[in-house]
């Protein structure tokens, strides 16, 4: 009996550290898919607000009457303002207005601010400030794709995860499937 048990302890042994070592090996591999699956995903988030400021850049340069757009939908938000309106656009965009020339501008101020970038813009009416430019909606919509896409990250046992990969060989394994 003493001898069986003696057998059993070693067997134990031998074959107890291969499988902690399996072990280490699915949880680092689980926790570099992780990484690589949050670092995917931050790639993504950069490249689409890239093509979305291109996209903004090119569709205010093709259709400057979008600006209009801006401003009249800033404007509705204000209270009525009893003064004139004023509107401090980027120099080239402010160009572009002034020769589409539509009757609307012409209630309005147009002031030249090198400051700005093209396609942002700031309405003043009635003694308030308002940002009518597309910099803080865009930034607005990307911070919901970040929360969307990184937020991902954690529910899948990313960084913050609690999934421990370690626990099931089976788990560790369907992981690497998905």
């Amino acid at each position: 009996a003493r001898g069986l048990a003696a057998g059993r302890e070693d067997e134990e042994a031998l074959v107890g550290s291969p499988v902690a070592a399996v072990d280490t090996l699915l949880t680092h591999l689980c926790q570099l898919q992780q990484d690589y699956q949050s670092a995917m995903r931050r790639e993504v988030v950069e490249l689409v607000e890239r093509v979305a400021r291109q996209v903004i850049r090119a569709e205010l340069t093709l259709r400057p009457t979008q600006l209009m757009a801006l401003v009249d939908e800033t404007l509705s938000a204000m209270p009525p303002a009893r003064d004139g309106v004023e509107v401090f656009l980027n120099p080239e965009d402010r160009q572009r207005l002034l020769e589409l020339g539509p009757e609307r501008i012409h209630a309005w101020t147009l002031h030249a601010d090198a400051s700005l970038e093209s396609g942002e813009c700031r309405v003043i009416a009635g003694g308030r400030e308002a940002d009518a430019g597309c910099r803080q909606r865009l930034a607005a919509c990307m911070d919901q794709v970040r929360g969307q896409l990184l937020a991902e990250t954690t529910m899948d046992g990313g960084a913050d995860g609690a999934a421990s990969p370690a626990n099931s060989a089976a788990g560790a394994i369907d992981a690497l499937d998905a």
